[in-house]
């Protein structure tokens, strides 16, 4: 919602008001609507995306009132009609400037029918999930001197399909965290937090026994210099797959990564995980898990950036086969303003990985434009291509995207 026009209104005692909205409506042709090797279809689709968002805030703390939703129709049905929404209401209240709490509530419906799901041996259409998201409390308290913080939050989510004979992919996520973090020096934060999530979900209308995840970790990140950062993570994990000890896994694992900010053109980090897992329950789960990747992005003159994951290196065994994964990954990007009112826009991705399943390499190039009329009003045109190749036939496909947008602001 960042990308809306905000108009400010700010009277003598009342609270200061921000508002918004957008409205985009596209009509797109889509040569391979269901990605696939064979049988290829295309479709043109007409899609509208409103956008609204409204904040009143003043000291004692803010309400923020966001709405988005995607409106699918395609002409030639060769998907049904796809309807998601949202709508989320946050709240924050500041006690003298140190302890603020708030809530959130987030609305989701979903007309999911885009294609079928296999259940139970029985392809079914998904259809009307309904999705709902709260943030039951969270809280922040940071003492006057700023050394010393403490955050907690509890979340609950569910999944609902109102399709009866879908009733048993309704599920419930908990989660419960408390962090608690200390700076003793300028340059140096410390850390430790611990985290426990339940998910429940139903299985032929019956209630399946809660799964248990309990994350305990420690950690502290420091500032080198104005230009180099680090974070250091120790974590242990116990998960509990039906809530008994038969099937339970411990796992501990580390992670060290390092930020160097070469310049505000050039930024690098490099990230270091290891996992190693206690799993009895045997064969096809991976005692230790290694991975190191390498991010690199640099902007360049008229707008041009590339970021590089370099190497994304992911090495797993057990007892029985030792895999690594290797994956690069190559995504320049342009933004070049023509005219005052004219910008255009391309971007390139690739991607090759060197997997233990299947090898597989991934190609999109997007380019467009966007024709600002006037400070409310926009047009853009955007050409996208996508291919797909792996040693796997079934995974392969490609397809070409067009499309033209027209832009309300206000």
């Amino acid at each position: 919602m960042n990308a809306l026009q905000v108009n400010m209104v700010d009277a003598k005692g009342l609270p200061t008001l921000a508002f918004g909205s957008k409205l985009k409506s596209s009509y797109l042709y889509d040569s391979n609507i269901h990605r696939t090797h064979t049988g290829e279809m295309s479709d043109s689709l007409i899609e509208v995306k409103p956008e609204f968002q409204f904040v009143a805030q003043n000291n004692m703390g803010s309400v923020k009132t966001q709405y988005d939703g995607t409106f699918t129709r395609y002409v030639n049905n060769v998907l049904s009609d796809y309807i998601d929404t949202n709508l989320s209401v946050d709240a924050v209240s500041n006690q003298d400037r140190t302890l603020s709490f708030n809530s959130k509530i987030l609305y989701k419906t979903e007309n999911e029918s885009r294609g079928n799901i296999n259940i139970s041996d029985e392809v079914t259409n998904i259809q009307y999930a309904t999705y709902a998201e709260y943030l039951v409390l969270g809280f922040d308290l940071q003492n006057s001197s700023k050394d010393s913080h403490l955050e907690g939050r509890a979340t609950t989510i569910e999944r609902r399909f109102d399709d009866s004979s879908l009733d048993q992919l309704d599920s419930e996520y908990r989660s419960y965290r408390l962090k608690a973090s200390y700076k003793p020096t300028s340059r140096t934060d410390v850390f430790i937090a611990g985290e426990r999530a339940i998910y429940t979900y139903t299985q032929s209308s019956v209630l399946t026994p809660d799964n248990i995840d309990n994350k305990y970790y420690i950690g502290g990140t420091w500032k080198a210099t104005g230009k180099t950062s680090g974070v250091f993570e120790l974590g242990f994990q116990t998960k509990y797959l039906d809530a008994s000890d038969s099937k339970k896994y411990t796992s501990m694992y580390t992670k060290v990564k390092m930020n160097w900010i070469r310049s505000s053109k050039s930024q690098f980090s490099l990230i270091l995980k290891r996992q190693a897992n206690d799993n009895p329950s045997g064969k096809g789960n991976y005692a230790v898990v290694n991975s190191l990747e390498v991010d690199w992005m640099q902007k360049f003159s008229y707008k041009l950036y590339s970021k590089v994951i370099a190497v994304s290196s992911i090495n797993r065994s057990n007892d029985e086969f030792d895999q690594t994964d290797v994956q690069f990954e190559l995504s320049p990007s342009l933004v070049y303003g023509l005219t005052r009112k004219t910008e255009l826009v391309g971007n390139f991705t690739y991607k090759v990985r060197n997997a233990y399943i299947s090898d597989s390499n991934f190609y999109q190039s997007r380019v467009g434009a966007t024709y600002k009329v006037n400070r409310l009003f926009e047009i853009s045109v955007m050409s996208l291509m996508e291919k797909r190749t792996a040693s796997l036939n079934s995974l392969n496909y490609d397809l070409m995207v067009t499309s033209v947008s027209f832009i309300l602001k206000y």
